[in-house]
């Protein structure tokens, strides 16, 4: 693993007007420095765009002037999550319906980014409508999903469940899958995490995993984190200290945030308020491993803030320490995306 300090300097470009909607977002950035958005807006309308990363840490060169509808329409949803491996496979889940409907269900689709001889990008949906997550069940929300080079794919998600005392709490729940040949998805079990909500989770091309969560009441205003490992096979293991507070110097409440984690074990965790909106803060850690390439402990810096204000918020970064920020400005009503890179990654 190469040398990393906690002090990282790190660069970010100004914010740039992506969408004059509403609805929270979601993005995926691989080492070709593809990039690719999903967002659901307040009509349940499901849209997408593709781009280049391009002038480190200043702009993003979209395919087209404005975002798709989803397969042509055919699917409604919010919540997506995204995630895309350097083979240009995309995975996508969503919760179907509106925002408060009830008996919530998450729906995934794969699809294929690919560029030719000239550059010029194009993409592909696997499916012509979403599939149901029948793993998962019903009441399942806010979903996040990471996919490595292995097509290794990580699901997070939130989930109601009852405790020893007959009470109803809030859960993160996890699911992994391994992505076939075909464009379908092998998925294995749904495991109960850990009491909280609004969870993320990242997975890098050594198979580390990183997952962050707030506490499972809206008025907690901490962020957690846990480490852990998938190995080829696909089995899972947590590391020993399953949960950890990220040092965040945070007043609001309502949290929403997004991890991010690359094969030198570099991850930056975005946060921010959903209900005011807030400036959105960052912290940088490092994942540490043992020898054996087990994972040990997370390291975190300081909260530092990224020059934006918004009420969502979605990160992606790739190995070479570019990432992407996309997040929703309730003051302008729109989308807005940033990028930027780590110097001394």
């Amino acid at each position: 693993m190469s040398s990393f300090m906690l002090k990282a300097d790190v660069i970010w470009s100004s914010s740039h007007l992506f969408a004059k909607d509403s609805g929270t977002a979601s993005v995926a950035l691989n080492n070709s420095d593809d990039v690719f958005v999903m967002y659901g807006n307040k009509n349940s309308k499901l849209l997408f765009n593709f781009g280049k990363y391009v002038n480190i840490g200043t702009s993003i060169t979209w395919t087209m002037p404005g975002c798709m509808v989803y397969n042509n329409d055919n699917d409604t949803g919010v919540t997506p999550a995204v995630a895309m491996n350097d083979n240009g496979d995309v995975i996508e889940v969503h919760k179907h319906g509106k925002i408060h409907q009830p008996n919530d269900k998450l729906y995934y689709n794969t699809g294929k980014l690919t560029s030719d001889d000239q550059g010029t990008m194009s993409f592909k949906w696997g499916n012509d409508i979403a599939i149901y997550l029948k793993h998962i069940g019903k009441n399942a929300h806010y979903p996040s999903v990471a996919i490595n080079n292995s097509d290794q794919i990580a699901v997070a998600y939130q989930k109601k469940y009852i405790n020893d005392i007959q009470d109803y709490k809030v859960g993160i729940y996890t699911l992994f899958g391994q992505l076939c040949h075909d464009g379908t998805v092998k998925w294995g079990k749904c495991n109960f995490y850990k009491s909280g909500q609004h969870s993320s989770i990242s997975l890098n091309n050594s198979g580390n995993i990183v997952i962050t969560y707030s506490g499972d009441s809206d008025k907690n205003k901490k962020v957690y984190s846990g480490e852990g490992q998938i190995d080829s096979n696909g089995k899972v293991t947590w590391g020993g200290k399953h949960y950890d507070h990220i040092p965040y110097d945070n007043k609001k409440k309502d949290l929403r945030n997004s991890v991010v984690l690359n094969v030198d074990g570099v991850i930056i965790d975005e946060l921010c308020s959903a209900t005011d909106g807030s400036n959105i803060s960052y912290i940088v850690g490092q994942f540490r491993t043992h020898d054996g390439g087990q994972m040990e402990e997370i390291h975190w810096g300081h909260h530092e803030i990224n020059g934006s204000y918004g009420s969502s918020v979605a990160l992606a970064m790739n190995d070479k320490g570019h990432f992407v920020d996309v997040h929703y400005n309730s003051h302008h009503k729109a989308f807005y995306s940033k990028t930027g890179f780590i110097t001394n990654s």
